[in-house]
């Protein structure tokens, strides 16, 4: 079974989005993002797709989304979780799956995930789209401060403990 990792960047008030975009940027959590997924499969919903613009290098990228007609080059589509994790794991470097959002695709993974990789931003900017709420089952392994922009980050790498 592969090992599910959720990956988001969250501001303090829970929010990843605004207007089909993140509210941030910052070049230390792109490389660290970058450490993270490369050489294993994502899966994305589609307006993630389309906030990124192209399909992400060195991996294999998996569109979730319920059109079935969907198609963008580069890219694999799956209907349901199921169908995209089955692809995700016999894809290269598939024991570990790595799922970039957004808020709908986070809500359908959480419950099955092993290890959350979270940008913490130390700002509550308003938004449309949020990080669904972390229970009592996760516990952090590692933190890492950062600041760019005038902004605090920390980088928090959580495992599920207990089922919840």
């Amino acid at each position: 079974m592969s090992e599910i990792v959720l990956v988001a960047i969250v501001g303090r008030n829970g929010v990843i989005g605004a207007d089909g975009d993140q509210p941030w940027h910052f070049r230390c959590d792109l490389q660290r993002f970058k450490a993270l997924t490369r050489g294993h499969p994502v899966i994305m919903g589609r307006r993630t797709l389309a906030a990124i613009g192209r399909p992400l290098p060195q991996r294999t990228n998996i569109v979730l989304t319920r059109d079935p007609g969907f198609h963008a080059d580069g890219v694999e589509v799956a209907t349901d979780p199921e169908a995209a994790l089955a692809r995700a794991a016999e894809s290269a470097g598939g024991e570990r799956v790595m799922i970039l959002g957004g808020g709908d695709v986070y809500r359908l993974f959480l419950p099955r995930a092993h290890r959350l990789a979270l940008t913490e931003v130390d700002d509550a900017p308003p938004g449309d789209t949020t990080f669904p709420a972390i229970g009592p089952e996760w516990q952090e392994t590692a933190r890492e401060e950062a600041e760019e922009d005038g902004y605090r980050l920390t980088f928090r790498t959580l495992l599920r403990t207990t089922d919840g």
